[in-house]
């Protein structure tokens, strides 16, 4: 998670809201790990497919592509 926050900076790659790490899921601000192609659809668990998010962003974009 470390490393992907400071790649990203603490900020939501999809609103670009600054995150705080101590924020409590389910809290819509929470950081979360997105893949960016879904697992669902074929996206692999790997450092290249994953982006920062906040809860909010990450519930919205289910398992689309964005």
């Amino acid at each position: 998670f470390s490393v992907v926050w400071n790649r990203d900076r603490g900020t939501c790659q999809l609103c670009g809201k600054h995150l705080f790490k101590g924020t409590p899921f389910p809290d819509w601000g929470a950081p979360t790990i997105d893949h960016i192609v879904p697992i669902t659809k074929g996206g692999l668990h790997i450092y290249g497919n994953v982006q920062l998010t906040c809860w909010h962003c990450n519930h919205s974009k289910h398992n689309r592509f964005e």
